[in-house]
């Protein structure tokens, strides 16, 4: 989540840089706002009852955007082998 705690960090770790690359947060708090809009207004929403749910999942199924346009997709941990 690209909150400005998370961007102060980075920037006093001094990897501003690495804010903008593979890895980096991208999503920022409007994104899931916008999540939580969609799912309020769906009157089907109680079908998604005790589900994991992906915002970027939710921004595919819901079409809803973060704050710059862009649906970043849901973040996943790689699998450990």
């Amino acid at each position: 989540m690209r909150t400005e705690r998370v961007i102060e960090a980075f920037r006093r770790a001094g990897a501003t840089d690495a804010l903008d690359g593979p890895g980096g947060p991208s999503e920022t708090p409007a994104y899931l706002g916008r999540a939580i809009v969609a799912l309020a207004a769906d009157p089907r929403v109680i079908e998604k009852s005790g589900q994991l749910l992906e915002v970027g999942a939710l921004a595919q199924e819901y079409g809803f955007t973060d704050a710059d346009g862009t649906q970043p997709p849901p973040f996943r941990l790689p699998a450990r082998t």
